[in-house]
């Protein structure tokens, strides 16, 4: 918070009238500020009409958050004491809140939580900043997307590092996110559970626990998600649940974020890192008897990627994780 008054009042990167939203367990909580003027002003004063370039305050709440209205409250209160700017809490709905974020018509500053895919600074910038990211930042800024994808080009530690010190750069320049708060993982389990671990991804491996001599394992979470088409949710409670039914090519190994073959023996990238060939398991069957194969994996890839795909369905349709990771659709719709 300090570094977003501090921000407000020096203001940098700042244009627009904006709308602070901070999505909630079961809904989400936003904090309209009214009576803004447009167009750059001065605020360098305690006490200031500031107005606001759209950007995303980019903090861990969300629906692990454990109070997210007590939160929203110490915004309000804190905008009005230290810049003078009165604001409005309105409920709203989480799955609503979050299309609106994809969508980046969510008319300007918002609070989400971000927990990244897989441990790697792309994971947490690319689906902001890259070249197919929606619009949740507003305009796309080309000096990140450039510097992004000279990251994403090499496995070369030192290129890679001084890449993506560009990209981190640039944001801060351009003032486009503003980290508040960071948490780890915390999970907190019955003395006689057997097994259990926390993930830093928030990815717990159910099966590997064992509920002392009780025959059903009870996970608490903050809410229920809107759907469980896995390669169409965004959630991170659904992203929890379809790790425990779904299986992919690499996994995580337990407890940690290190990457293990799991459908996959092994998968080799060219020297250009584009064309990917994967070995995989013998033997593997389905609930039903039908064998596991090649066939299999090419079409969980082309519903997602196909939009014209008869299966590209999904809950919305939106596939906005493969999306992120692909830089987009095969045959996408017009306009």
């Amino acid at each position: 918070m300090r570094r977003l008054l501090s921000l407000l009042r020096s203001g940098k990167g700042l244009r627009y009238a904006p709308v602070v939203m901070a999505d909630a367990a079961e809904f989400a909580l936003r904090v309209v500020l009214r009576g803004l003027p447009r167009g750059p002003v001065d605020v360098t004063g305690d006490h200031c009409p500031v107005s606001l370039r759209p950007f995303v305050l980019g903090v861990r709440l969300a629906a692990e958050h454990a109070d997210p209205g007590a939160l929203a409250r110490a915004l309000e209160t804190e905008l009005e004491t230290n810049l003078g700017i009165k604001a409005e809490i309105v409920a709203m709905a989480d799955d609503a809140f979050r299309t609106g974020v994809a969508d980046g018509t969510l008319d300007g500053i918002h609070l989400l939580t971000h927990t990244p895919a897989w441990p790697d600074v792309s994971a947490s910038l690319d689906p902001r900043f890259g070249g197919s990211a929606p619009g949740e930042v507003g305009r796309a800024y080309e000096d990140i997307t450039k510097a992004l994808a000279a990251g994403r080009a090499t496995t070369s530690g030192p290129k890679r590092e001084a890449a993506y010190k560009k990209a981190n750069d640039a944001i801060r320049d351009h003032v486009a996110v503003i980290p508040i708060a960071s948490v780890g993982s915390d999970t907190a389990f019955l003395a006689d559970v057997k097994g259990g671990l926390a993930s830093p991804l928030r990815l717990e491996a159910f099966a590997l626990m064992t509920p002392g001599d009780r025959r059903q394992l009870v996970w608490l979470t903050t809410h229920e998600p809107a759907g469980l088409y896995c390669a169409d949710e965004t959630d991170p409670v659904a992203g929890l649940l379809c790790a425990q039914v779904v299986e992919s090519l690499y996994r995580y190994e337990p407890g940690g974020a290190g990457v293990i073959p799991a459908l996959a023996k092994k998968c080799s990238p060219d020297g250009d890192l584009v064309v990917w060939t994967c070995s995989l398991r013998s033997g593997v069957l389905y609930p039903d008897g039908s064998r596991f194969d090649a066939n299999d994996v090419v079409l969980s890839f082309a519903v997602q990627w196909d939009a014209e795909h008869e299966l590209h369905l999904g809950r919305e349709g939106r596939f906005d994780t493969f999306a992120r990771l692909f830089g987009g659709f095969l045959n996408p719709p017009a306009g």
